[in-house]
């Protein structure tokens, strides 16, 4: 070996040894302890792989439309992952107008959640009376914490 491959080990032995001998001066022992700092952690709430959403009326009607998040709370589950990890849910809406067909619009999701993507895209129509499935692809928020994505949904 030559000098430089030397030098951190020596430097280590040299603050050891200082260690040691302030410790049999002194008479005291010196105690290091290293802790692992845990991951942050983002926690997402969904229900049976769903999320809630509310609704923007452009047209002259209202209160047609709705989800089917309303599960009960026992098939909810957490998901956990690091800042921003992206995971997958579905938007389900309905619509109880029976006499005219309807089109969503706009898509977003509220708070500190990202839309990936969304399939099928946009605009997408519902036909009367009829159900409508979108596939998402979600980024949490970079934020540590817990969270429930909850979309907002332009309708005409």
């Amino acid at each position: 070996m030559n000098g430089r491959e030397d030098a951190p080990t020596r430097a280590l032995e040299v603050i050891l040894l200082a260690i040691i001998v302030g410790a049999a001066v002194g008479g005291s022992i010196v105690t290091y302890v290293v802790a692992a700092q845990p991951a942050e952690e983002v926690t997402v709430g969904v229900c049976h792989g769903e999320i809630p959403a509310s609704f923007v009326y452009s047209g002259s009607s209202s209160g047609f439309m709705s989800s089917s998040y309303g599960i009960h709370p026992a098939y909810c589950e957490a998901m956990d992952g690091s800042p921003g990890f992206v995971f997958s849910s579905t938007l389900f809406l309905h619509s109880s107008d029976s006499s005219a067909a309807h089109t969503v619009q706009a898509v977003r999701l509220d708070g500190p959640f990202v839309l990936a993507s969304m399939s099928p895209g946009l605009p997408s129509a519902i036909a009367p009376g009829g159900n409508l499935s979108f596939s998402l692809s979600i980024q949490a928020p970079q934020a540590a914490g817990s969270y429930s994505p909850e979309a907002v949904v332009t309708v005409w």
